[in-house]
This record gives C-alpha cells, structure tokens and sequence, in this order.
C-alpha cells in the first residue's frame, strides 16, 4: 500500500520510505526537514535517495528470513509495530501510543510516516513518552548491570510502596530508583488506608460541617483536575495528602460530619483505584462472603455492604450482652475474628471494628 500510494521506492538493498513525501514528517519530535540529518538509528546507504528514507524491507540472508515480493529478507525496525499495533488493534487509528522518550525520533515518527502514508488516517490521537529509569543518576540497563527486575523489588517492597513510589514522578520525567525512598512509601499508603478504617471505626455523632465539605470537595476537585491535566499524579497524590490530613483532623472532633465522611470514603476508594493501589489482603470487601455466612448463622440478614452487615452483628452481639448471653456475644466475636475482623469495646461505650 505504501509504494501503491507513492510514498517508498525498491533499490537493490531493500524497501525504503520516502521521507521527503509525507509532508507532516517530523511534527512529533518537533524537527522539521531541513534540521533532520542521518540519526542514530539510521543506517547509511548509498542506495537510498535520501540518508534520512528508512527500511520498510531489508533485502538479504539473515538469521531470520522470509520470502516477500522483493525478494528474500526481513522487514525494517519501523514498521514491525505499525503492523502489530494495526493488526491487534483492528483498526487504522489508536487511541494511545506510548513509549521512552528515546523512541520519539526516529521511531515514533517513522510509525506514524508508514502507518498514516498506508492507511490515510491518523495513527494515533494520543502520544505519552516517559522519561528514564535512572540508578544514581545513569540509565538503567542490563548493559551497564545496575538494574533491578520487578521480580527482585516485590521481595523487597509491596506492590503498594512500588507503584506509589512511581506516582511521584510526572510520566514524562526521568526516575531515580532510590530503595530509601520507596521504603518510605509503605508508610505514606498506610496513612491511606488507616483513614479509610478510621471512617469505618468512627461512631461519633452527626454534626453537618459546611466548612469542612467545602474543603474536602475542593481536594478531591483539584486531584480530578491534576489527573485530567496530562496524567499530573504528583500533584495528584499532593492533594489526596491534602484530602488525608483534612480528613483525620476533622475526625479529632467531638462531633463528626458522617453523611460527607461517607462520601469521602468514595472518592479515596476511587481515587486508590485509580492510582492501582491494591486494597490490603484480607480488606472488608475480600471478606464480604465470610461475613454474610455469618450473618446466616446468628439469623441475620446480609446487607449489600459488608460494613453494614457488621454493625447489624454488632447490634446483635450488643444485645446479648445487655440479657447478659455471654455465649451468643463471645460467639460472635470469635467468629468474625476468625475470619480476620476485630471487635473492639470502649470504656466510653460502643464497639469498634477493624481488619487484622
């Protein structure tokens, strides 16, 4: 389709793109003509028309060949991904392609040259390229030895800690490994999801605060705003923070606004899932069966919420202890701590509950 469209010419040697054809050639990396020369990738071959037309079909005996109307070869760099990306894709234009930043010129911009010259439509609408992995400031790569597999860091860290640890850094700029810092990310996910359970455990009264939903919708606006602002998750997870802090101090008070709270609670669980945070093994939803079991056995109905079934056992358990039947109450505690979930009773009064 290429040739057909006038695009890419046979020499001796193989199948090359006619660069100075595809008149939007250089418009990703930004470089125009005139200022692009033979680039690294680029070999150089006196047969060609232009130093900068790349390999469509590479004419030879490799270790890998195959038969083509050209004559025995194999296909050039480029386009291997316009043909895998088209094919599996089963259509001409994606809605994101991504890659490292070294891949903007020249392979990005060959894909796009060969892939919109055999096709007439638009690649791609999206491009993301991020920036390096780095170890002390150097590239990481198996050919300098200083790299570290996934494999190897799960022993190490959770997957949590990891993928909180690359929130930090905007897509497109260079990360340094630091295990220090990543160490130090267990504890940041943890406050997460403490005032998420300290939501679940708060059993203070209903007081409506204008002020602090007026402060709590601004946060969660801004992470919204910082997400939809080309993947922004630094400054995302600085007003999730911003959210977290809020939050905690506002659950210092004597009385609480706990129909906001609740909805709170929402926004952090979807803003978890966005940043792909996992929920904590053994969390309330993973135990959702367990407890209507349990439920089943002390006659009680199973709500759609796991917390609310909970609270309806703990209602129960309440009960019994009040006819003093220390055989249903005790019962029920051991139960549900059997199944990872811890009653708790204060000395001010009312129960508690928390995963283990």
């Amino acid at each position: 389709k290429i040739i057909e469209r006038g695009y890419a010419y046979e020499t001796e040697t193989g199948v090359y793109f006619d660069v100075s054809k595809f008149k939007n050639y250089g418009r990703l990396s930004g470089q125009n003509m005139k200022e692009i020369k033979a680039g690294a990738r680029v070999e150089i071959d006196e047969t060609k028309e232009s130093p900068e037309d790349f390999a469509l079909w590479k004419k030879g005996e490799d270790i890998i060949v195959f038969e083509s109307p050209w004559g025995r070869g194999r296909p050039g760099w480029h386009i291997e991904c316009s043909a895998m990306a088209i094919k599996y894709a089963k259509r001409p234009t994606l809605d994101i392609h991504g890659g490292a930043r070294d891949l903007i010129f020249p392979h990005h911009e060959n894909e796009i040259a060969q892939s919109e010259a055999a096709t007439g439509k638009t690649f791609s609408k999206y491009w993301l390229h991020t920036g390096f992995l780095t170890v002390h400031g150097e590239k990481m790569s198996k050919s300098l030895g200083n790299f570290v597999t996934v494999r190897e860091a799960l022993k190490r860290f959770s997957p949590n800690a990891i993928r909180f640890f690359f929130i930090q850094s905007h897509y497109r700029s260079p990360v340094d490994y630091d295990e220090r810092t990543i160490s130090s990310m267990e504890e940041a996910v943890e406050k997460i999801f403490n005032t998420i359970r300290a939501i679940d455990e708060n059993r203070k009264a209903n007081k409506m605060d204008e002020e602090f939903r007026k402060k709590t919708e601004e946060w969660i606006k801004k992470f919204y705003d910082a997400m939809e602002n080309d993947f922004d998750t630094p400054r995302a997870a600085a007003f999730l923070f911003d959210l977290v802090r809020t939050v905690n101090a506002h659950l210092e008070n004597e009385k609480t606004d706990n129909e906001a709270l609740a909805k709170i609670k929402e926004s952090i669980n979807e803003m978890i899932w966005i940043f792909g945070l996992e929920k904590e093994e053994g969390s309330i939803e993973e135990k959702k069966e367990g407890i209507d079991k349990i439920a089943i056995e002390f006659n009680i109905r199973p709500s759609s919420s796991p917390e609310e079934t909970i609270e309806r056992l703990i209602q129960l358990r309440n009960a019994a202890r009040g006819k003093r039947d220390y055989a249903i109450s005790d019962a029920i505690r051991k139960r549900l701590r059997d199944i990872g979930i811890i009653l708790e009773d204060k000395k001010e009064g009312g129960t508690v509950w928390r995963t283990e």
